[in-house]
């Protein structure tokens, strides 16, 4: 019910607690489209959010290792930890650009 809450930080918050509680699939899939949020404000809420899904967000690290480049120190240092988090090996690594 509160995957569908009106306010993105309720949502946000319910997918990381249905992750907690039991693994759900679903709400693992709503944090990584949540993290391409425009809003900085939220995607930090979703970095925290990924962080405690570990090891099984590792479809995020791209997109993580991406914004973090392009963060400000501060902000860098939550992509950081997350990253950690998922995958520590990640760390030294740098976005893939397409190129």
């Amino acid at each position: 019910e509160r995957l569908s809450d009106s306010d993105d930080l309720v949502r946000i918050h319910a997918a990381e607690a249905l992750w907690q509680i039991r693994r759900d699939h679903d709400a693992r899939l709503l944090l990584l489209q949540w993290l391409r949020d425009e809003q900085p404000f939220y995607r930090i809420a979703v970095i925290g959010a990924l962080e405690t899904v570990g090891p099984d967000a590792k479809e995020a690290i791209p997109d993580l290792l991406r914004l973090r480049e392009e963060a400000d120190p501060f902000t860098r240092s939550f992509y950081e930890k997350a990253i950690a988090k998922i995958d520590p090996n990640a760390l030294n690594q740098t976005p893939d650009r397409g190129e």
